[in-house]
């Protein structure tokens, strides 16, 4: 028997121990490097060696029946730092595709920035409000809005001998006052 099997064997065995459950099946296959397959090996009705000296062979178990993965090491470690962390506390490097699929569960925006959710973003055919009339996505204002009031801009302008006039935003000119 090769040494990696020996060693695979011996190690289930001191697993299985401390839990006092019977062995995991181990299944064993031969590699063939120059086609890329693999076969199956030692079972009934199967070669019981590899059938070419070139082929490799491996072996693998079925797992340790009861075994409970959390108490395996290392699983707070962060040894893969392409992947996103579940806590968010990783930002993306670039663009995220999701393929077709949805997101899903947002949280509304409440800030500059957030992405909003569909409920929160003004869609086609939507009515405008406040001083717009019509619909999204051509709004307009209403003629009637600039009617009700006059749009007026002083300007203060210094005359000679400190005197002071104001001009509208209706004649573009200055106001002169008259001398009395």
């Amino acid at each position: 028997m090769k040494r990696t099997t020996i060693v695979l064997i011996f190690c289930v065995a001191g697993v299985t121990a401390g839990h006092a459950q019977t062995l995991p099946k181990v299944f064993s296959a031969c590699y063939a490097q120059n086609t890329g397959t693999t076969y199956r090996i030692k079972e009934p009705g199967l070669p019981t060696q590899c059938i070419n000296v070139k082929h490799t062979e491996f072996s693998w178990i079925d797992g340790v029946p009861g075994y409970d993965h959390g108490a395996l090491n290392g699983l707070a470690d962060d040894d893969h730092p392409q992947y996103l962390l579940a806590a968010g506390t990783r930002a993306l490097a670039g663009s995220l595709g999701a393929g077709g699929f949805k997101i899903t569960g947002l949280g509304a925006g409440t800030v500059a920035g957030d992405a909003v959710r569909f409920e929160q973003t003004v869609k086609v055919g939507d009515a405008a409000a406040g001083d717009l009339s019509g619909s999204y996505p051509n709004p307009s204002v209403p003629t009637r809005a600039w009617s009700s009031f006059r749009v007026t801009a002083w300007w203060v302008q210094r005359r000679p001998r400190g005197r002071f006039s104001r001009s509208t935003a209706r004649s573009g000119r200055p106001q002169r006052r008259r001398r009395a």
